[in-house]
């Protein structure tokens, strides 16, 4: 809401504490994704891949998981998979976060050192909520209330 109701968005530091968001984004669509390879029965293309898929099963699922270069770089690897692609396709047929895609093309640069979140990425990033946040804001001298 705050980059509809501010002129000049975000400040470089607000924009850096969702960096942590948006990985959480990324881990959570991935882990999605090779969940539901399984219970679609969609194959992987490259099977060799399938050690990096199950890593990803056993280790992001974890409630304390802390992001490794291992994820990035199986995550990266399985996102390139057809079979992967193919079970996204899918993602009609199961719960995925809408950001999905989004992020997961953008890994290599979201990993990147330096890297700072422009407000596409904040807008598309999912968070979630526990209660109702109201937003106000003006425009040609009409208040709007969002909730």
């Amino acid at each position: 809401m705050r980059i509809l109701s501010h002129v000049n968005g975000f400040s470089t530091q607000e924009k850096l504490s969702k960096l942590e968001d948006i990985k959480r984004n990324i881990r959570d669509a991935i882990l999605t994704i090779c969940d539901a390879m399984e219970k679609l029965n969609v194959s992987l293309e490259n099977e060799q891949l399938r050690p990096k898929l199950d890593w990803i099963i056993d280790h992001a699922s974890e409630t304390k998981f802390l992001i490794s270069p291992e994820f990035w770089e199986y995550t990266e690897e399985l996102w390139k998979d057809k079979g992967i692609q193919q079970c996204y396709e899918r993602s009609n047929e199961y719960q995925l976060i809408d950001c999905a895609k989004y992020f997961l093309d953008k890994v290599k640069l979201i990993i990147s050192p330096g890297y700072v979140p422009d407000e596409q990425d904040i807008l598309r990033c999912r968070v979630h909520t526990s209660g109702i946040f109201e937003t106000t804001f003006t425009v040609d001298k009409v208040c709007f209330y969002m909730f």
